[in-house]
């Protein structure tokens, strides 16, 4: 039901004002203060959805009647119908924040209609607050999850060249916090001089095939300290199909690119040692039976080419007469009653036989079954 606060000591336009309202209103509910008593009774009591009130009183006048509504419901819309003001008065109250004005007389009919306006106006504001206030909610979500992560964000008007960054993305780039020109040339010139062609190839294929974007690529810093950064993105288009803009994402790798290159270092330099040892290094798997060994002694050996075979495969390259002996030494270190070691004779594939010395260890799970020999 609305609930309608009128203010006014006529008790004729009263009437006037209940019979228009009610024309329009089914369910309506009139409160009336008709002196600064009651005025001040039904503002403390609330519960009314708008306030009617005119501006010339006998103890106050509108102006100040609606700054008093307004100082203690400031969302509650008001309308000021009279026929003792002036535009000057109208114009001073709109400009307040009056939600409409309306004179008596003949103009009455006109109420209803600024009620139901004011109203929408009102239930639209309330949803754009409602709006604004999860929007900005949501904003500082971000914000926090971004900063936490240590992610830049970039923004690309294609259209007009212009290109935002946040200032995380311009730490991640090394540079002084706002002191990015805003151009995708300037992002260009922090990039590594060999990544550049990279990131053009990558945003075409991106643009040609509509799709995100992921990329790797090296900064330099104003300083030559050198970063590598990922990043990834995608363009927005219009109707017709053209990009108008980009949302990029990026944050750094340096730590895990120097990890991937301190391990390839390592696994080149046991290559080496296995190459000069004339040793293979190899894993079995107990539970799936695959077996895997490294690349580099295949021809001294005798070891297929394939890196990945089955268990099944190794033990029938040991010498038949060798063979219960070799199974029983795996089956000790697989039991865990002793450590897996056994001498055995290796039949290459052109029948010649080789000597070879396995060395390892058993990995279990908690309830002691095996899981790796290697």
């Amino acid at each position: 039901m609305l609930c309608i606060l009128l203010i006014d000591d006529n008790p004729n336009d009263r009437l006037i004002v209940d019979r228009e309202l009610r024309k329009s209103f089914a369910e309506l509910e009139i409160k009336s203060a008709i002196d600064a008593s009651t005025l001040e009774q039904a503002i403390a009591a609330g519960g009314f959805d708008l306030v009617i009130t005119d501006y010339q009183l006998r103890w106050s006048d509108g102006l100040t009647v609606f700054r008093k509504i307004k100082a203690r419901h400031p969302n509650c819309p008001v309308i000021m119908c009279t026929d003792s003001g002036s535009e000057e008065v109208a114009v001073e109250a709109m400009k307040a924040g009056l939600s409409d004005y309306v004179f008596k007389g003949r103009h009455f009919r006109r109420l209803a209609g600024a009620v139901r306006e004011s109203l929408e106006k009102q239930q639209l504001w309330r949803k754009y607050t409602n709006t604004a206030t999860q929007l900005a909610i949501s904003e500082e979500r971000l914000r926090l999850a971004i900063d936490s992560s240590k992610m830049g964000i970039r923004d690309w008007n294609i259209l007009t060249g212009e290109v935002v960054w946040s200032e995380e993305h311009e730490r991640l780039f090394g540079l002084e916090i706002g002191s990015f020109e805003g151009t995708y040339a300037a992002f260009l010139a922090c990039i590594h001089p060999d990544d550049r062609e990279s990131i053009a190839t990558a945003i075409a294929s991106a643009l040609e095939n509509k799709i995100e974007y992921q990329h790797e690529f090296r900064v330099i810093w104003s300083d030559g300290n050198e970063r590598w950064i990922a990043s990834r993105g995608k363009f927005f288009y219009n109707e017709s199909g053209e990009a108008t803009r980009s949302m990029e994402v990026v944050w750094d790798i340096t730590d895990r690119k120097l990890s991937e290159a301190s391990l390839q270092q390592s696994e080149e330099n046991l290559r080496f040692a296995l190459e000069a040892g004339n040793t293979i290094a190899f894993t079995w798997d107990v539970i799936s039976g695959e077996f895997r060994h490294s690349t580099s002694p295949e021809t001294a050996i005798g070891l297929s080419l394939d890196t990945v075979g089955t268990f099944a495969e190794v033990v029938n390259g040991v010498h038949p007469e060798d063979r219960d002996r070799f199974l029983v030494d795996v089956e000790a270190a697989l039991t865990g009653t002793g450590p897996y070691e056994s001498e055995h004779r290796h039949l290459r594939p052109d029948g010649s036989m080789i000597w070879v010395h396995d060395k390892g260890r058993v990995v279990f799970d908690e309830s002691g079954n095996p899981l790796r020999l290697f």
